[in-house]
């Protein structure tokens, strides 16, 4: 080939490359012809285009498969140094103005960079096909893959320094030729990094970007850019990031905006439906990447952007919001110029913040996001604090857990970086704060009634310059100058306690998310209140008593035990550690005293779940031996005046403690015995109820559970405190822990407790005793009660440990022979065992002659029998609790009492009456099944009780008995239905919790929908729009198909026989909530309406 005309030859190649070859015979081995190759151009590289050297070259290219590595790295420094060669000739001829020899450079120019990019092709193709192969030799394969990405870089390089060459076209004849050559080259460059291991690879890379920058800057190739870079953008996924660090360096380096405004523009035009996940992907990554490297550029075209803000595609709109973070913090933080795009940022801020409203929980999370990282930032955005503040805040009722958890996270930042520190430092007490705000606006006052009337306000703006003569006189500028800096503290105490009060509507939020299923939420709002309590917020305590009972969070799996890990870091952070500052001498008594002031106040669940934290703690030697030593001296302090809260706080920890480690309190146990149920006990009832519990952690010691004999130390003191009189009512409190220590403690508890009773009988029956008659009869009837209940209790424990001794004697069959007690057990059946506790159960303590409590059937039922005789409120309530127990004890007894138990459940005066004898019910419904089965409808019947507190124990004991499958439920759901339109919150969000754990039952919620809606639609009490937001709720949790069908299906047929306008809209209602594909249904409800609007 002895003439080389360009524009034809690379047109041949883009069809078919093959048609440049096709007359030449092909040489028979192609690394020999490259080292022949090389001798013919090495020294002159016009030699290219004699002896057939052009058509050899060709040959190889399209055989380039054939060559060894070796060849093939000669072949890529030939052309690499031959193109070079001609780039330096045209700047030599270019320099000396010679257009003489502008014929001969360009054809070399020509030639060479058609075969540069021939090459380039030829290796991209090769390192795509030898990335995406695996299996053996991989290790091999990646090497080569190094080398030739290499060549490929080495090529490159020799293209952008044709590209640079600001003349270039001067030495072709026109302009088409000159843009033929340049979009060659540069094609070559853009289909490189196509391929994804160049396109990823950072050195290709930079020398592709070099070739693409010259071309666009010098050899105008503005609009190839422009088509190349957006095809990337859609169809390359891998360039997404790399096209923005382009067109970056484009803006940047070389201050050339024209070809990504363009770009820019195109992609905001672009549409995307939901549906698509790889395009809007790319393009939101490449968006984020450009604001990060070119803020300025992007925010200039965010007013054309922002249309992509309304994109169907969540990942799109997800972008625009991350690129407005970006440009927000990389112009932010420039210094030099950042006030002076403050307002654009001020308008980027309000763009974002609209989209908080976003239905996709991902884009609103990005948004909350956006103010996190501006939290963060030097330069202060203060005029959107509150609006931000206020937006979280909402954020924390999101149906999203994503987004709440970034709710937390940034209120979390608010209050890390709020802007009220420069006066009186980063504390955020409102009750301080409100102080303050009165004394300023006292101070305004004084200084305003200080001035004269006409001067009042005269003054408060500047004067201009016609108004010298005006001014104000010296001491009434000064008062003015005063007055304005105090209005200013105000405006700011101000914005301060509203901030505060933003926090505390998050702090009931919170509160509420301490109970989220979502683990990471609940850790989140962990930190948040001791971050709070670090800044003395009003709320941050509330909130803290509450973290106590995530302690119960399951602890199975990783989640769960990070969640404990994470409370209990916070407990000690917050009161199992001292400060640095304090003493080692002192840390102690800190601490003990931190561990007292947990029960102050404290309710009985929060004491339980502390109680379990504490054990916890123990457990990981957090608390050591030296704070319950300050412990024990806090409780047994006798020298001087201690408050009673502070000493019930100290035995109330002593016995939580004991949970983890009974020799506590064995080691203090004469003090607790001295104060605890000696003077100060018998003075303070509560402080000897926790003693006696603190006795029953004795029970955790094998060597002295159930060891102590009726004349020990221990037992007398408890026998001594249940005897003790007193009208105080904290006595039947007392009482009853007092008879569960001697349960758990004492040889034979049915002797004392026999013993017991029959001391109170003599006591509440002698002469003289019959004006207190009513409390002591009371104080006999709980102890009757309560002992009762135990003895069972106590029966089922031997019944228990009969029945291990049992399998450890048929163990031990095969050994020797075992000791008399042993072989007795072997010889008794665990069935025979088991029925004769059964028969004393039944038959003995209720009924049998020589029994104690048989004594008190009959007057405990003559006593709830006659309410007017026995008026006592006390004895009333005493009575009906014994009477229940009782009841539990024998079946004949229930059965016998029945009647009598509902009377008083239903005509009783008194709510705790009533509400003992619902939870008595539930405890019966356990016991005798067979005997409550026909009865519960009296149950549910306390759902419509005048006194709150019934409904709620009446929900609470049908929430247990129903999912716990004692009771078998038919129509009755409806009722519970109703309770999630009660007024009183406890008592929907119970009914809310049940039905929320029915639904994980077997079709539970599906099986009762349509007698639940039958009762929900008669009931004429219950407006419309309550019954829609029962229905609502209950229908969620119908989601199998075959479930809606059959539901569809048997409302539809109740359509046609629905008697009033009411009752068609109900169903219809329903219907329209049931997502069925029945076409029918919707015509017959269709037509319905028309015949309704004629009625």
């Amino acid at each position: 080939m002895s003439e080389f005309i360009l524009n034809e030859v690379y047109t041949e190649y883009l069809e078919d490359a093959q048609q440049l070859v096709s007359r030449a015979n092909s040489p028979s081995d192609f690394n020999y012809a490259v080292n022949e190759l090389i001798e013919d151009v090495a020294v002159n590289s016009a030699q290219i285009l004699q002896n057939n050297n052009l058509t050899t070259t060709f040959q190889i290219l399209l055989n380039i498969s054939e060559l060894t590595s070796r060849s093939l790295g000669k072949l890529a420094d030939l052309l690499q140094t031959c193109f070079r060669s001609a780039c330096e000739a045209a700047l030599e001829a270019l320099e000396r103005s010679d257009s003489d020899i502008y014929s001969q450079v360009r054809t070399e120019i020509e030639v060479y960079g058609f075969l540069v990019q021939w090459l380039i092709s030829s290796l991209a193709h090769k390192v795509s096909t030898d990335d995406t192969s695996g299996g053996k030799g991989r290790n091999k394969k990646d090497v080569e893959i190094e080398n030739l990405k290499r060549y490929i870089v080495g090529l490159m390089e020799a293209c952008a320094n044709i590209m640079d060459i600001q003349q270039l076209r001067a030495i072709f004849g026109t302009s088409q030729d000159h843009d033929t050559f340049a979009a060659m080259i540069c094609r070559a460059a853009y289909r490189a990094i196509e391929t994804e291991a160049l396109g990823k690879d950072g050195n290709v890379r930079d020398a592709t970007f070099d070739v693409i920058i010259a071309g666009i800057k010098f050899q105008n190739q503005s609009n190839m850019a422009h088509s190349m870079l957006l095809q990337h953008l859609n169809y390359y996924e891998h360039l997404s990031e790399p096209v923005a660090e382009l067109l970056a360096l484009l803006c940047n380096r070389e201050n050339e905006t024209a070809v990504s405004e363009a770009i820019l523009l195109e992609v905001s035009q672009m549409h995307f439906s939901n549906t698509d996940s790889k395009a809007p992907k790319a393009i939101a990554m490449f968006l984020v990447k450009l604001s990060q490297l070119a803020p300025k550029l992007v925010l200039k075209q965010m007013a054309v952007l922002r249309r992509l803000l309304e994109s169907d595609s969540y990942a799109i709109r997800n972008g625009i919001v991350d690129s407005c973070s970006q440009i927000v913090v990389s112009i932010s933080t420039t210094g030099d110029d950042g006030e002076h795009y403050r307002s654009q940022i001020e308008g980027v801020l309000e763009l974002v913040e609209e989209r908080i409203l976003d239905v996709s929980p991902y884009v609103r999370s990005r948004v909350l996001q956006l103010f996190s990282n501006v939290c963060d930032l030097e330069v202060r955005f203060n005029a959107h604090f509150q609006q931000t503040a206020n937006m979280a805040v909402e954020c924390l009722n999101d149906k999203s857990g994503l987004v709440r958890g970034r709710a937390a996270k940034l209120l979390q930042k608010l209050v890390t970086t709020h802007p009220f520190k420069a006066l009186h430092g980063a504390q955020l007490n409102m009750g301080v704060w409100k102080d303050r705000l009165a004394g300023i606006e006292v101070e305004i006052e004084d200084l305003e009634k200080s001035m004269p009337a006409e001067m009042n306000g005269a003054y408060l703006d500047p004067p201009s310059d016609d108004e010298g003569e005006n001014a104000p006189p010296a001491d009434v500028s000064e008062n003015l100058e005063k007055l304005k800096k105090l209005q200013l503290t105000q405006t700011y105490y101000k914005d301060a306690i509203k901030f505060m009060t933003v926090m505390k509507r998050a702090f009931d939020q919170a509160e509420v998310l301490l109970f989220s299923k979502v683990k990471t939420e609940v850790m989140e709002m962990m930190d948040m209140f001791v971050l709070a309590d670090a800044y003395n917020f009003e709320g941050a305590s509330s909130g803290i008593r509450k973290m106590l009972h995530v302690i119960w969070t399951k602890g199975n799996s990783d989640e769960g035990k990070e969640v404990q890990e994470r409370l209990l870091s916070a407990y000690s952070k917050l009161f199992f550690e001292a400060p640095l500052s304090i003493p080692d001498a002192e840390a102690s008594m800190y601490i003990a005293r931190n561990l007292i002031s947990l029960t102050y106040g404290a309710t009985l669940a929060e004491l339980a779940s502390l109680e379990r934290l504490l054990c916890v703690a123990m457990e990981k030697g957090i608390i050591n031996a030296l704070v319950v030593r300050k412990l024990w001296q806090t409780f047994g302090y006798t020298q001087g005046a201690i408050s009673r809260s502070q000493r019930r706080g100290a035995v109330i920890v002593l016995g939580m403690l004991a949970q983890a480690d009974a020799e506590i309190i064995n080691v203090g146990l004469e003090t607790l015995l001295t104060v605890g149920l000696g003077t100060f006990g018998q003075k303070d009832l509560v402080l000897a109820k926790y003693a006696c519990v603190a006795l029953q952690r004795l029970g955790g010691d094998p060597k002295l559970k159930a060891s102590m004999s009726s004349d020990s130390a221990v037992i007398l003191a408890l026998m001594s405190i249940v005897e003790h009189y007193t009208e105080d009512l904290e006595w039947f409190d007392v009482a009853a822990q007092s008879l569960n220590a001697i349960f758990i403690l004492a040889e034979s508890p049915e002797e004392i407790t026999s013993e017991i009773i029959r001391r109170k009988t003599i006591s509440t029956f002698s002469e003289g005793s019959s004006g207190l008659r009513d409390i002591k009869l009371s104080q006999l009837l709980v102890v009757v009660g309560h002992a009762a209940i135990k003895l069972i209790v106590y029966l089922e424990a031997k019944e228990l440990e009969f029945k291990r001794l049992k399998v450890l004697v048929e163990k031990a069959k095969s050994g020797e022979a075992g000791d008399d007690d042993m072989e007795q057990i072997g010889g008794t059946s665990e069935d025979d065992f088991s029925e004769i506790i059964t028969s004393v159960r039944e038959r003995e303590i209720l009924y049998g002659d020589n029994s104690l409590l048989a004594q008190f059937g009959p007057l405990v039922v003559e006593v709830c029998s006659n309410n007017l005789k026995y008026s006592s409120e006390t004895l009333q309530i005493a009575a009906s609790s014994c009477l229940s127990k009782l009841m539990c004890v024998s079946p004949l007894f229930c059965q016998q009492s029945l009647p009598l138990l509902i009377t008083i459940m239903e005509k009783s005066e008194n709510p705790i009456i009533r509400s003992n004898a619902v939870i008595a019910l539930g405890d019966m419904t356990i016991c005798f099944n067979h005997l409550l089965d026909e009865n519960t409808n009296y149950l549910y019947e306390r759902l419509h009780d005048s006194s709150p507190m019934v409904q709620r124990t009446t929900l609470m004991t049908l929430t247990f008995l129903i999912l716990a499958g004692q009771v078998k439920v038919k129509g009755q759901l409806g009722e519970m239905a109703k309770c999630l339109e009660n007024p009183d919150k406890r008592i929907s969000d119970l009914s809310r919790m049940f039905f929320t754990e029915l639904a994980t039952k077997d079709n539970a919620i599906y099986n009762g929908y349509i007698d639940i809606f039958s009762v929900l639609s008669a009931d004429e009490e219950l407006s419309d729009d309550q019954l829609k937001r029962v229905i609502r709720f209950l229908t969620s949790f119908v989601e199998k198909e075959r479930h809606v069908k059959q539901l569809s299906d048997k409302l539809f047929a109740r359509l046609g026989r629905c008697e009033t306008e009411k009752q068609w809209k109900d169903v219809s209602f329903a219907l329209g909530l049931l997502p069925h594909k029945n076409e029918s249904i919707q015509g017959v409800i269709a037509e319905g309406f028309k015949v309704v609007g004629k009625v």
